[in-house]
């Protein structure tokens, strides 16, 4: 199903939407990540969950890079699917958890995150780290199918390493 919706596309279009989608993606992060930075004093698991998504935004931003690198030209029809997949994956755990904090955040209080204490369980975040843990897998999967992609067909792809972008973010 996901192949026939790309494949209707045309090549190159599959790039440009999973690039924009990625962009999506990382828009939602960086909201909850601006939500994890104003807390203070948090119980562990909500830091561990706010050092998830940090994490995640590394990585997915890594993965948009490498698309963009490749530009409209390069046909991905062969990894499409699984990038589709991956996106999916990631969209959908970051729309949720960001639906769940919204509820609370906008509450007018400084110390919202403590209604979260009270009205969600622990085993809530830890299936949302579990959840971003395996978007992250997904990602990186995807993303390392492409690269053997780009390898196969010629694309020296040593502009862009997922170790640079991950030091260009820290800085």
């Amino acid at each position: 199903m996901a192949e026939a919706a790309v494949a209707a596309l045309g090549v190159g279009a599959p790039v440009v939407s999973f690039t924009g989608l990625a962009g999506q993606i990382l828009q939602g992060c960086h909201y909850i990540s601006n939500l994890f930075d104003d807390i203070k004093g948090a119980p562990e698991t909500l830091s561990y969950l706010g050092a998830e998504i940090k994490a995640f935004r590394i990585v997915l931003h890594g993965f948009q890079q490498l698309l963009q690198s490749v530009g409209q030209s390069t046909n991905i029809d062969a990894a499409s699917e699984q990038v589709f997949m991956a996106l999916k994956t990631s969209s959908a755990t970051i729309k949720d958890l960001k639906a769940l904090l919204d509820k609370y955040s906008h509450s007018g209080k400084r110390d919202w995150w403590k209604l979260l204490k009270v009205a969600v369980l622990r085993s809530t975040f830890v299936k949302y780290c579990d959840r971003l843990g395996k978007a992250k897998i997904d990602i990186l999967l995807a993303q390392a199918r492409l690269s053997c992609l780009f390898y196969s067909i010629g694309i020296d792809l040593a502009v862009l390493t997922s170790l640079e972008l991950s030091m260009s973010l820290i800085e």
